[in-house]
C-alpha cells in the first residue's frame, strides 16, 4: 500500500481538500483509496495528531493545545490511539493507497525524530510519498495575517515562510524521491482547484476523479483588511493576555464579519505597495525551492533576489495599517452591521465596544 501524506503548507487550500475527502470517503474507497477517520470524539477533520510523532505537547499547534480533550499528560496516549485506529482501518479495508493530510505537518522535524517518524509511516505501508503545495511568500503572509487575528491581536513581522528548513528536514528524513513540492497558484492548478489538482497528480492511477467527489461549500471563510483590523482591535480590547488562544466569542465575531463583508462587498486584503516585495525578498528560500523542486512563483523577481540577496525588514513594531490598505468608510459600515447583530446585542460589553468604535476615530491605529 502507498501512503500519500499531504503536509500543506498552510493557506494552500488544505481545509478544502480535507473537507472534500472527508465527505467523499465512500467514493474514494470504491477506488481503493482510504482517507482514514479519526478516533471517535476527535474534533479535527484532518490528521493533525500525526505531529505527535515528532512534537511534544508544548510545541504542538494551538489547535491542539487549546482543546480540552488534549493535555500534556494524555497527548502520547491520544497519539497512539490515533495511529492504532488508522491501522485498524487499513486492516479492515486493505486499500491500494491511503491519503493522510494535515498542514500542521508543515514544520521542521528535529533530526533526533527522523527514525521514529520514518518508522511510523513505514508501518502504514511499503511506500510513502510526501506532498507539499507552496505559495508565494507575500500571498501566504497576507493570508496568515488574517488567520493570526482569530486568536491574537499582535501584528506579524513582514517576513516570508521558511520553506527550506521544513522541506530539507523531510528530505533528510525520507530521501529525495519521496518528497514532492507543487506550486499553489490558481492558474497553475488543474481546473484552478486544489482538489482537482491533487487528484490529477496523485490519485489518477487509482481512477479517482475530482468531479465525482463531494465538495462542501464554504470550507474556509475569509475577510477583508477592514475586518482583519476589527478582529485585531477586539482581541486587544478583550483578550490581550490570551495570545494564541482561540475563543468562542472571537470565532462568533469572525462569522459576523464574514456576513458583513459579503453584504457590503468587501474585497480581499491588499498589501500596501512595497510590502509584497519586502516579504518576497526577505529570505532566499524561493531560490532554493526553484532549484530543488522546480517550483517557480509567477512574476517573482528572482533576478533581484539573486543579485541583492535576501534582506529582512526592520523588526520593530509594525502596525496593521502599515502592511495592508484599510478603507475606513467601509470599516465604519461593517461596524454598523455589527451594531445591529445578535452578537453585539446579546452582550453589553461588546455592544458598548462597538458603539465606542463608531463614535471614535477609526483611524487610530493599534
Amino acid at each position: 500500500m502507498k501512503t500519500i501524506v499531504h503536509i500543506g503548507m498552510p493557506k494552500t487550500g488544505s481545509t478544502a481538500l480535507q473537507a472534500c475527502f472527508a465527505k467523499s470517503r465512500q467514493e474514494l474507497a470504491s477506488h481503493g483509496v482510504l482517507y482514514p477517520e479519526n478516533v471517535e470524539g476527535c474534533p479535527f477533520k484532518n490528521h493533525r495528531l500525526l505531529v505527535g510523532s515528532f512534537l511534544k505537547f508544548g510545541s504542538m499547534p494551538r489547535h491542539i493545545q487549546s482543546r480540552e480533550e488534549y493535555t500534556k499528560e494524555n497527548i502520547d496516549e491520544k497519539y497512539r490511539e490515533f495511529v492504532d485506529h488508522v491501522h485498524v482501518q487499513i486492516d479492515r479495508s486493505s486499500p491500494e493507497a491511503m491519503v493522510l493530510s494535515s498542514e500542521s505537518l508543515f514544520r521542521r522535524i528535529p533530526p533526533h525524530k527522523y527514525r521514529p517518524v520514518r518508522r511510523m509511516f513505514d508501518r502504514f505501508g511499503h511506500e510513502t510519498r510526501l506532498v507539499a503545495y507552496l505559495r508565494r511568500p507575500s500571498e501566504y503572509f497576507v493570508s496568515m495575517l488574517q488567520q493570526n487575528f482569530r486568536a491574537s491581536h499582535e501584528v506579524k513581522q513582514p517576513v516570508g515562510p521558511q520553506f527550506r528548513a521544513v522541506l530539507r528536514s523531510y528530505l533528510e528524513c525520507f530521501g529525495v524521491p519521496v518528497v514532492s513540492a507543487e506550486l499553489f497558484h490558481r492558474d497553475s492548478l488543474t481546473d484552478r482547484d486544489i482538489v482537482s489538482d491533487f487528484c490529477a497528480r496523485y490519485l489518477r492511477e487509482y481512477g479517482v476523479r475530482a468531479r465525482k467527489l463531494r465538495v462542501p461549500e464554504h470550507a474556509n471563510e475569509s475577510v477583508g483588511s477592514e475586518s482583519m483590523d476589527i478582529l485585531a482591535r477586539y482581541r486587544q480590547s478583550f483578550h490581550a493576555e490570551r495570545n494564541n488562544v482561540a475563543t468562542r466569542d472571537t470565532m462568533e465575531l469572525f462569522r459576523e464579519l464574514t456576513r458583513a463583508d459579503r453584504k457590503l462587498g468587501a474585497g480581499q486584503p491588499r498589501l500596501r505597495p512595497g510590502i509584497a516585495d519586502l516579504v518576497d525578498l526577505s529570505r532566499d528560500d524561493p531560490l532554493w525551492v526553484r532549484d530543488r523542486f522546480g517550483v517557480q512563483f509567477p512574476d517573482f523577481d528572482y533576478a533581484r533576489l539573486e543579485k541583492s540577496g535576501a534582506k529582512r525588514a526592520d523588526q520593530g513594531q509594525w502596525r496593521l495599517e502599515d502592511l495592508v490598505e484599510i478603507d475606513r468608510e467601509l470599516q465604519r459600515g461593517i461596524f454598523a452591521e455589527l451594531e445591529r447583530s445578535e452578537w453585539a446585542a446579546s452582550d453589553t460589553p461588546r455592544r458598548e465596544w462597538v458603539n465606542s468604535a463608531l463614535k471614535g476615530s477609526l483611524a487610530d491605529a493599534l
